[in-house]
């Protein structure tokens, strides 16, 4: 089983005041969650977008609700992709150049993210 407990994001400064914040800490927390690493590493696996994956659970986080400043919960994605980002590099994988569009929201396939980032296995 994936555990990535001990792992530490360090914030770029653009993230800093914002990785302060509870409601970030606990994102952080969420998205290391056994439920949700697996379906992250499903992902990277299969070179499909982990953000698009683990949508619906993000989904059910008061931060990512409509009740939340569009402004502030753009903010919330760019570090979402950036905790992404962490774990894929702690499991092997690093960034592809280009970015992927993703499909539109739909009522039973809701979307958040436009566009991800896809990952590819790190060379030995």
């Amino acid at each position: 089983m994936l555990n990535l407990d001990e792992l530490h994001f360090v914030p770029h400064s653009s993230f800093q005041s914002l990785f302060e914040q509870q409601e970030v800490k606990e994102l952080w927390a969420f998205l290391k969650t056994p439920n949700n690493l697996i379906r992250i590493d499903a992902a990277l696996y299969l070179g499909k977008s982990p953000l698009e994956v683990i949508t619906p659970n993000l989904l059910t986080l008061y931060i990512f609700s409509d009740d939340v400043d569009k402004s502030l919960k753009d903010r919330y994605k760019k570090i979402c992709g950036a905790f992404i980002k962490a774990i894929a590099n702690e499991l092997g994988y690093s960034q592809n150049q280009s970015r992927i569009k993703l499909k539109a929201s739909t009522v039973t396939r809701p979307q958040l993210f436009s566009t991800s980032t896809t990952y590819s296995k790190k060379a030995c």
